[in-house]
């Protein structure tokens, strides 16, 4: 039951979430196809799996996030103020807006709730294995959380990050759309990945989202 009631939350949790993003829509241009496609994964990671201090962004003992897939800055930002990190009426007055905080891609000079600035597609991953390895050297037990697109799939520096990841504490969460590379399921079975296979955010006929983590 508990369980049950959790899952249930959490849908819950990642429709209102959805239901923001589509007022943000409304009111400006956003990623809105990227935001959705990791809506439900994103809810998951930051209002359940992330330890984290709302009131210390910067606490030695944190869960780290990285968002590789930086154009899904708006799910980010709302996922984190359903966490308590800020109010969620403050995305809608400074979203893409001239020394906001919430901008099309996240950047941490605005935002301390932001660990890496991203944009450009292949490069928070190899970032966020980088920042694994850091803690894992340090003996720390913080976990590295990155969301990867299936579009910069098509990068070498994701696949190299992939490779030099599975010594690490990174967790991988990637979103698969009907044009998704194949090979996303390599870093899994070749390179000592464990994996898991969720239902986040499919519906009939389109493949659905995957985790791989060490």
């Amino acid at each position: 039951m508990a369980e049950k009631a959790l899952v249930h939350r959490m849908e819950q949790a990642a429709l209102t979430t959805k239901i923001r993003l589509l007022d943000l829509a409304h009111q400006t241009l956003i990623h809105i196809g990227g935001d959705l496609s990791v809506c439900d994964m994103m809810t998951a990671i930051w209002q359940y799996a992330m330890h984290y201090d709302v009131k210390d962004p910067h606490w030695e003992g944190r869960d780290r996030f990285v968002l590789s897939k930086g154009h899904a800055a708006a799910v980010t930002s709302f996922s984190q103020a359903a966490s308590g990190c800020y109010d969620v009426g403050d995305i809608y007055k400074e979203y893409a807006t001239n020394f906001g905080r919430f901008g099309m891609h996240s950047c941490n000079l605005a935002n301390p709730y932001v660990d890496v600035s991203t944009g450009s597609l292949g490069h928070g991953f190899p970032v966020a294995s980088g920042m694994a390895t850091a803690l894992k050297r340090k003996g720390s037990s913080s976990r590295v959380y990155t969301v990867v697109g299936d579009g910069e799939c098509g990068e070498g520096s994701i696949w190299e990050a992939a490779m030099y990841a599975s010594i690490s504490s990174a967790i991988w969460s990637s979103s698969s759309t009907a044009t998704a590379c194949p090979s996303t399921a390599r870093p899994r079975n070749t390179w000592h990945w464990n994996r898991s296979q969720t239902n986040g955010a499919r519906s009939a006929g389109t493949p659905s989202p995957s985790m791989a983590m060490t």
